[in-house]
């Protein structure tokens, strides 16, 4: 049976999900009318946390690529958000002419962090153990930091 894992490193759980799911090579079912209400505190609606989700999210990929599959798939997941960055600027032309830019405008901004996260040092941030710990993975002697022990210095 698959449990939410909370002591996994990475952001995307959603991710983490489909190849646990994958690898049991069970049959899946697709449900559309099922709902799933989620209870969202007020700070994972504002800005700030947007933007940190998808800059984690495109780290979080490139490191889980860079393990997985090497550099090829690392330049390939590259290629392909740059692809989305594109589409996602013709998405918000749409959105603006239909009078919906801010839609638009987010649909860009969610593309543009992944992307930046996605080429920015690769560091992971969990909550694990009462503390947020980022790990410089590309440092040679991996340096860990709690956020309570003061600001972050990632450049190892």
């Amino acid at each position: 049976m698959l449990f939410y894992k909370r002591n996994i490193f990475f952001r995307s759980d959603d991710k983490y999900i489909f190849y646990a799911v994958k690898k049991l090579n069970v049959e899946v079912w697709y449900l559309p009318e099922t709902f799933v209400h989620h209870i969202i505190d007020n700070s994972r609606l504002q800005f700030d946390n947007f933007k940190k989700l998808y800059l984690k999210t495109g780290n979080e990929e490139k490191i889980r690529l860079k393990h997985e599959e090497g550099l090829a798939g690392v330049i390939k997941k590259g290629i392909e958000y740059w692809v989305k960055l594109g589409v996602s600027l013709m998405l918000y032309l749409l959105f603006s002419l239909k009078g919906q830019s801010v839609k638009g405008k987010y649909i860009v901004l969610s593309q543009w962090f992944t992307l930046k996260g996605f080429f920015s040092e690769e560091c992971i941030c969990s909550i694990a153990n009462n503390g947020c710990f980022a790990v410089n993975l590309t440092s040679p002697n991996r340096k860990s930091f709690r956020l309570s022990d003061g600001p972050l210095n990632m450049k190892g």
